[in-house]
Formats: structure tokens, C-alpha cells, sequence
């Protein structure tokens, strides 16, 4: 179980830095045409961040492998949601409201409960 929920956490953490990577290429950046579309696919960092969510997705098919589904996918979308607000919150500077914390708080507690009742 720990081992699925490693490879999970990993998973998620390259997720949402390829994620990220692309998010901030798109500072100040307008997408109104296809010639938008294709300078931002061209760029280093999109790029980056596109192989980096590859490798995400290879990651957690490593997590499939060792643990059932309904326990990999919960737990793997609930720390990608985690880490997604640490890093709006830390590298583009986004308010976290009071029910963002607070469905923080469930997410944590649901993934430590599914966790923990399916080790088994």
C-alpha cells in the first residue's frame, strides 16, 4: 500500500509541475489564433512541461500496477489536488479562501482514511 501511495504522491507532484511549467509560459500571453496556439506549443517550457506530465502518466501506471483502482485514483487525484493549491499559492500567488482550506483539510483526511482502511 505505502508503495502505491508513493508512486501516487510522485505522480502527482510531476503532474502539477508540468502543469505549472505551462501555466507560466502563459503569462502574458493572448490565445485568440491558431498561430498563438502553435509559438506557445514551440516554446521550451511548454515542451518541458508536456514530457514532464508523460513521464506523470507513466508514474502512475506504476501506482495501477500495485494497488487497486479505486484506492490509486482517489488517493493519486486528491494529493494532484493538494499540491496544486500549494504551488498556486506559493508560485502564482493565489488566494486561498477559508473552503479552500478547508476541502484541503477533507481531501487529506479522505486520502489518510482510504489509505489506511485498505492496508489489508
Amino acid at each position: 500500500m505505502l508503495n502505491a501511495i508513493f508512486y501516487s504522491g510522485l505522480y502527482a507532484i510531476f503532474n502539477v509541475t508540468g502543469a505549472a511549467l505551462i501555466k507560466s509560459e502563459l503569462k502574458n500571453r493572448s490565445l485568440t489564433n491558431m498561430k498563438d496556439y502553435l509559438d506557445l506549443l514551440l516554446t521550451v517550457k511548454v515542451i518541458a512541461g508536456f514530457i514532464i506530465i508523460f513521464l506523470s502518466a507513466l508514474i502512475f501506471f506504476k501506482a495501477l500496477s500495485l494497488q487497486k483502482f479505486s484506492i490509486v485514483v482517489p488517493i493519486a487525484n486528491g494529493l494532484n489536488f493538494c499540491i496544486t493549491l500549494a504551488v498556486g499559492y506559493f508560485f502564482f500567488s493565489e488566494k486561498l479562501s477559508v473552503l479552500s482550506i478547508l476541502g484541503l483539510l477533507f481531501i487529506i483526511t479522505g486520502v489518510l482514511i482510504v489509505g489506511l482502511s485498505n492496508q489489508n
